[in-house]
């Protein structure tokens, strides 16, 4: 299993940012924070295809907007986030794995093993991915920081 970040999909852009900042950073007259402010505390850059993927797969419209700057400041809404990445992993291990066969085009110009192109490792994929960016959200909780959300 893999989980599908930049690092397995480095031309699949844009990407959604998921950034674990140590304070706020939007000001109040901006609707988008400077790059420098969070770009160092990116910890999952996921691509749009693939967001997008996932939600046809799962038939599912995504809980947040992908294109827009959004910051989560309380506890609360950092574990509400955190749920429904949970919630969206449970649904995905429900689908059967023929459902993915058809979506396996998204490891078109990757760089995953040949041999792991497959609806089977798709599905796996998928939901390591999900789980793995739920660990990385709970430790922003954890180490009492906020989550920046920086859209596409």
């Amino acid at each position: 299993m893999s989980v599908l970040d930049i690092k397995l999909f480095p031309t699949h852009g844009p990407y959604i940012e998921l950034a674990s900042l140590p304070e706020a950073i939007l000001e109040e007259e901006s609707r988008w924070p400077r790059r420098a402010l969070y770009e160092q505390h990116i910890f999952f850059a996921w691509a749009d295809d693939l967001v997008w993927t996932m939600c046809s797969v799962s038939q599912s419209e995504l809980f947040f907007d992908p294109y827009e700057y959004i910051e989560y400041r309380k506890t609360q809404e950092i574990y509400r986030f955190s749920a429904q990445i949970l919630s969206w992993a449970s649904r995905m291990a429900s689908i059967p794995e023929p459902y993915f066969d058809s979506k396996i085009s998204i490891y078109q110009n990757s760089l995953a093993d040949m041999d792991c192109r497959t609806g089977r490792h798709l599905k796996a994929d998928m939901i390591e991915t999900l789980l793995f960016i739920a660990e990385q959200v709970n430790d922003v909780i954890r180490d009492g920081r906020c989550l920046g959300v920086v859209g596409i």
